[in-house]
């Protein structure tokens, strides 16, 4: 339940399976008993992303609309003229109340593992998904897994755990600031357990 993200409950049992078998071979301890809510950042992060977006493209803007994603370009038609003092106070307020809260959950436990999306992948095409192994939470929920490692700045690393409809699934280990190596012997460990080169459909 990691920022209140919702899984696939299809996916989510290859992912438990997976995390199971790593606690069982790096000697973990299981623990579900930790808050781990975390504060939305809902518009005001949206608004942040678009405006750096549109500021790349700059002078490319409009005449590159058809080249971009119909959410990238929905999101850059429709926040154009939102971003400024107010939406970048609102994301610096939210920002520093996610750091805290992960900061929190790390001095509870060692390592994060969790789903790296909340189901299989979806047509390159689009759209963005809204509904995840039958359970409706929105375009919003695609991001909700991923992105507080991205702000907080610590380390994470997905690792291929299994199938789901054919398709691949990945389990998410976020660590503690400046613990890389740590992950890096996690996965290792966890394809030593089941090697993904020699599974694949």
């Amino acid at each position: 339940n990691f920022g209140g993200g919702v899984v696939s409950p299809a996916m989510w049992q290859v992912i438990e399976n997976a995390a199971e078998d790593l606690i069982k071979v790096a000697g973990l301890k299981r623990r579900d008993s930790v808050d781990v809510s975390l504060p939305r950042l809902g518009a005001a992060w949206s608004i942040t992303g678009m405006a750096a977006i549109q500021f790349q493209l700059g002078d490319q803007w409009p005449a590159c609309a058809d080249q971009l994603t119909p959410e990238i370009r929905y999101g850059v038609e429709r926040t154009a003229n939102l971003y400024g003092v107010e939406a970048r106070g609102k994301f610096e307020k939210r920002r520093i109340e996610l750091n805290n809260r992960m900061a929190q959950i790390f001095s509870e436990v060692d390592l994060i593992i969790t789903a790296s999306n909340p189901d299989v992948a979806f047509n390159a095409e689009g759209p963005l998904p809204d509904t995840f192994g039958g359970i409706v939470a929105g375009a919003g929920n695609n991001g909700v897994l991923t992105f507080p490692a991205n702000i907080y700045g610590n380390p994470g690393i997905s690792v291929p755990v299994g199938f789901v409809d054919g398709l691949p699934v990945g389990m998410q280990i976020m660590a503690r600031h400046f613990e890389e190596p740590l992950l890096l012997d996690l996965a290792l460990a966890l394809e030593r357990t089941n090697p993904w080169p020699l599974t694949s459909p």
